[in-house]
């Protein structure tokens, strides 16, 4: 990002030395799309985030994505990096007042005459560490209104009827991308469905073992459970899922990527909200660690690498004994 500092997070390929980058197949791309991709390109190159180089073999594809707006942007796979950024500028507040999750700021205030207090600690760090802000993208006090799919108030979440519709108007799956299609819809609504997973069962039955297309194979049983979850998501724009405690949400967006829904219904710890998190000596030759975890039908785990100053890797698997969303896991 320009104009943030070096020093506070810096991007990097971790690429083994000696590894060679796999040379992808070039993709043509539409002419709305690439006309899309130079206008991108453009404006990264002016703002000093991209430059030109020159390579004997060629690497990679661009990767589009479309915004809500209809308009379209290059797919940057930078996120861990933006999320550690954040977390190191940000430290005083995460938990207090403040949520973060990768390129998204979260306000939340827990009166209403602390939400220009708040506010005005967040903006004076981002300018600390030069951080710029788009203010299309910024939306301040929001007592109600759209977010990630849910309709948001003080009283809790409610489903977007989109959503609804999105699984009202799916045929029986034919194939293996259609039954993975719907349960990346469900996926959506589960805050809405008890036992989700468990009504899913017959769904995920039918991908065991089902290896090529020709594997494939819609049970009865698959039907019928798809007839009554479509009943039962028929009857969601009717419920609200409450929130733990009213509050007053204030929403500060860098971007309108993904965030966690439920950021917003958290509560706060009940804890001084100026307590601040000490700040702990750098180790001179630190441990480095990377983390990744997941969840599914089978349970939740996490996996860890830890290299030592000397180099020397150190990795573990564990399994939780509870649920977890991926998130969390």
């Amino acid at each position: 990002m320009t104009g943030v500092p070096r020093h506070i997070a810096e991007h990097r390929l971790n690429v083994r030395e000696g590894c060679s980058p796999v040379r992808q197949k070039k993709r043509g791309q539409v002419a709305n799309i690439n006309q899309a991709i130079q206008e991108e390109v453009g404006k990264l190159m002016e703002a000093g985030i991209m430059k030109e180089v020159h390579y004997h073999d060629w690497l990679s594809n661009p990767v589009m994505v479309k915004n809500h707006d209809d308009s379209w942007r290059i797919l940057r796979n930078v996120g861990a990096t933006y999320q550690r950024l954040e977390d190191k500028a940000f430290y005083k507040q995460i938990g207090r007042n403040l949520e973060v999750y990768v390129d998204n700021l979260f306000i939340k205030s827990r009166m209403e005459d602390e939400i220009v207090r708040d506010i005005e600690e967040t903006c004076k760090t981002l300018r600390e560490i030069n951080m710029k802000l788009n203010p299309k993208k910024c939306t301040f006090r929001v007592e109600e209104g759209m977010f990630l799919g849910y309709k948001v108030n003080t009283r809790g979440l409610k489903v977007c009827p989109d959503k609804v519709d999105a699984v009202l108007s799916l045929p029986s799956p034919k194939c293996l991308k259609d039954v993975q299609k719907l349960n990346g819809k469900l996926a959506s609504l589960n805050r809405f469905l008890a036992k989700s997973a468990e009504k899913s069962l017959p769904f995920f039955k039918t991908l065991k073992k089902c290896t090529k297309k020709s594997d494939f194979h819609w049970t009865a049983e698959a039907e019928e459970a798809f007839k009554q979850m479509k009943q039962l998501i028929a009857e969601l724009p009717m419920l609200t899922a409450p929130m733990e405690k009213e509050e007053l949400i204030v929403y500060l967006a860098a971007t309108k990527e993904t965030i966690l829904a439920d950021f917003i219904v958290e509560r706060l710890e009940e804890e001084s909200p100026d307590t601040l998190m000490e700040v702990e000596e750098e180790l001179p030759e630190p441990w480095i660690l990377f983390t990744d975890g997941s969840s599914c039908i089978n349970g939740s785990g996490a996996g860890l690498i830890l290299t030592n100053p000397e180099g020397i890797e150190i990795t573990y698997a564990l399994r939780f004994r509870f649920d977890a969303t991926n998130n969390e896991a």
